[in-house]
């Protein structure tokens, strides 16, 4: 199928492992096949990174939400989303009519998966952590996969980045590299 699509007629649970700092989570790319997919199917960003570093990557400006489905299989077009009379930033898509792009982000831990899994299941009292994407194929400008008001970053700006945001066992790890 084109475009990334999957076949809306067979049933399809569908997993993004990533750490969301790629080009594509920026220029839109991403998120235009991930509104491909929610169309039609569930779907889940499974993050690597640890939340307290999801605003550095392609997540740190989508709206945060939760999320619940209230029967098995809900495509996520059609997920409930129980912040959203309470938000005032979802209001910057509604305005404009831009689509919205429903999306549960899971962990590796336990807990996230089982909730995750409950909430897929049906379990309509079930909340999941989410996000909510601007639509539409959105794309910067810029296209270079960071902000067009920062530039290109050197690799000095890099490590220094790293090491701010890095753990300290982390941070020996990339010094014993």
């Amino acid at each position: 199928y084109p475009n990334g699509a999957v076949c809306p007629f067979q049933p399809r649970l569908i997993l993004v492992i990533s750490d969301c700092v790629s080009k594509g989570w920026y220029t839109g790319d991403v998120t235009e096949l991930l509104e491909t997919w929610a169309q039609h199917h569930p779907v889940a960003i499974i993050q690597m990174l640890p939340q307290r570093l999801w605003p550095g990557t392609g997540l740190g400006e989508a709206i945060r939400a939760n999320l619940r489905a209230s029967v098995s299989g809900m495509a996520n077009s059609q997920l409930w989303d129980d912040d959203a009379i309470f938000r005032h930033e979802e209001e910057q898509f509604t305005d404009k009519k831009i689509p919205v792009v429903k999306m549960p982000v899971v962990t590796l831990e336990p807990e996230s998966l089982s909730l995750w899994a409950n909430m897929t299941d049906g379990k309509g009292e079930v909340l999941v952590p989410g996000v909510l994407f601007e639509g539409g194929g959105r794309k910067d400008e810029g296209g270079n996969g960071e902000k067009e008001n920062k530039g290109e970053v050197t690799a000095i700006e890099r490590v220094k980045r790293f090491y701010a945001a890095a753990s300290p066992v982390a941070q020996d790890l990339a010094g014993y590299l």
